[in-house]
């Protein structure tokens, strides 16, 4: 990828990492805002597939939003370290995420942190029928719906899950089985 298109792939990811940060509180579960429609960036999904074939694993998820299920079987990346960090907190991080154009559910993110007392925090986004989604239970971030998290190793490979609620309100479960985990690429300084 020549200069450029990393800048604009930068841009990209940071503008969808500041629209699940945002310094307002989202709106009250009870009165859902009505927000155009968001989507995943196209530069961020390219450069995101780019990497994605390198340690692509086909990648098993079963969604349900507000009613609705999403299964969805592709190949995607799936990361797990018990060496990271969360706002300078110590944590083990579990990372699935996928990209599948064309499909109902065509993009979906989860990063779950456990903490050394087993508890839990993730965040979310999805990207259901070309509308963004999200939810985030980091503190230290922006709060947005709220929900549960939990990870656990299944033989080489892990089982992600989250149950709660969206930035809109509307109830979220997803369970991601990954077959393999590799190490997350370091990033930050």
């Amino acid at each position: 990828m020549n200069r450029a298109g990393e800048l604009a792939a930068l841009a990209a990811i940071v503008a969808l990492a500041a629209s699940c940060g945002r310094s307002e509180p989202s709106a009250p579960a009870s009165k859902p805002a009505a927000p155009a429609p968001a989507t995943v960036p196209q530069a961020a999904a390219d450069e995101a597939n780019q990497e994605a074939q390198a340690g692509a694993v086909s990648v098993e998820i079963a969604a349900t939003v507000d009613g609705a299920q999403y299964p969805l079987k592709t190949m995607g990346q799936c990361t797990y370290t018990g060496a990271a960090a969360v706002y300078d907190v110590p944590a083990a991080q579990w990372h699935a995420m996928v990209h599948a154009n064309g499909q109902p559910l065509s993009y979906a993110n989860l990063t779950i942190w456990e903490f050394k007392d087993h508890s839990t925090q993730a965040s979310l986004g999805l990207q259901i029928r070309g509308e963004f989604r999200h939810a985030s239970t980091v503190k230290g971030a922006t709060l947005v719906g709220s929900g549960t998290a939990s990870a656990a190793h299944a033989g080489e490979g892990a089982t992600l899950s989250f149950d709660g609620k969206d930035n809109r309100g509307a109830a979220i479960r997803i369970e991601v089985r990954c077959p393999r985990t590799t190490a997350p690429i370091e990033e930050g300084g």
